[in-house]
């Protein structure tokens, strides 16, 4: 599972947000969006992508997965 830490990102286009989605062959744990809208994100189908509110409780979820 690749984690992908966007808390520092400053901004946040719909082609970021659509690479991001492209870019998930595999699991993808996105995390540190903060109130950014990340709709094709969080409307994968896949199940290959989850999202956290930030790096911490990604890890924590997934070290217990």
């Amino acid at each position: 599972m690749l984690v992908l830490d966007l808390s520092g990102l400053l901004g946040w286009s719909e082609e970021g947000e659509a690479a991001v989605v492209r870019a998930a062959q595999s699991p993808l744990a996105v995390c540190g969006l903060r109130d950014r809208p990340a709709p094709l994100l969080s409307g994968d189908t896949t199940g290959l992508i989850r999202i956290y509110p930030d790096l911490r409780s990604a890890l924590a979820d997934l070290a217990t997965a």
